[in-house]
């Protein structure tokens, strides 16, 4: 995928535009590059607005600016199949069935990025948690050192074994499973879990459950323990998404 996408001014654009029968018609009918211009341009204005839609009543202000004759620009969009215009709440617009399709990958591209984001975000989140759980298991133990002479080698003996578990949330799995359920919840938490591509997803319900993103069910009992077997042990793997380059 070109790295272009980006950029939010940018779109795709057919090299062999100029080929196809109904832009050989437009160019027939408005001579001299018009025909084609015009589409370009019309397409151009569409891609820096919301939805990549645009609002008949104000065609006008476009004609006005860019200096090209109003019934043109309605000839243009009306004539020659490159735009379609449909009613809202907020009266007749138009758009570009051919600029909607060119912008699929652009689309997805983002959405990735949000997910990847919001992922990013939760995982950050997991990790203060750890590290407010360690922080208090040693205030604890400390505590405890302070409280009595009597106890001091008990209590060096407790301290030891937090520290050598620093990282307890990553090995016991009552404690990462209500750990991924709360930081989780109705949010896919992995992908890959279970023996289906890469881009099924697991998702944590608002019930605690599994779902499978793949088959749109909640998994079973035994698909279950096989899933958070498989987290538990492929921690470093959770909610990880490859936004790769098509």
């Amino acid at each position: 995928m070109n790295n272009n996408l980006k950029h939010k001014h940018w779109f795709p654009h057919p090299a062999n535009l100029r080929n196809e029968r109904r832009m050989k018609r437009a160019m027939k009918d408005l001579p001299g590059g018009v025909g084609y211009g015009v589409t370009v341009l019309m397409m151009e204005v569409l891609r820096n607005e919301p939805e990549f839609k645009y609002p008949m009543k104000d065609l006008d202000l476009l004609a006005s600016e860019f200096e090209i004759s109003l019934p043109i620009l309605q000839t243009v969009i009306a004539s020659y199949g490159f735009f379609e215009l449909f009613t809202t709440d907020d009266g007749e617009m138009f758009v570009s069935p051919l600029l909607n399709g060119l912008m699929v990958p652009y689309i997805e591209k983002q959405k990735k990025n949000q997910i990847a984001g919001q992922i990013s975000a939760k995982k950050r989140k997991l990790k203060q948690e750890q590290q407010l759980l360690e922080l208090s298991q040693l205030h604890s133990v400390q505590d405890m050192l302070n409280s009595s002479e009597t106890h001091v080698a008990h209590n060096r003996q407790q301290e030891t074994k937090v520290k050598e578990n620093k990282s307890l949330w990553l090995h016991d799995f009552q404690f990462f499973k209500n750990l991924i359920v709360n930081a989780y919840k109705d949010q896919i938490v992995c992908y890959g879990a279970l023996d289906f591509k890469t881009s099924t997803g697991i998702k944590v319900t608002t019930q605690g459950y599994l779902f499978n993103t793949h088959s749109m069910q909640d998994l079973s009992p035994d698909e279950a323990k096989k899933a958070w077997k498989w987290m538990f042990e492929n921690q470093d793997k959770l909610c990880e998404i490859e936004v790769q380059d098509e």
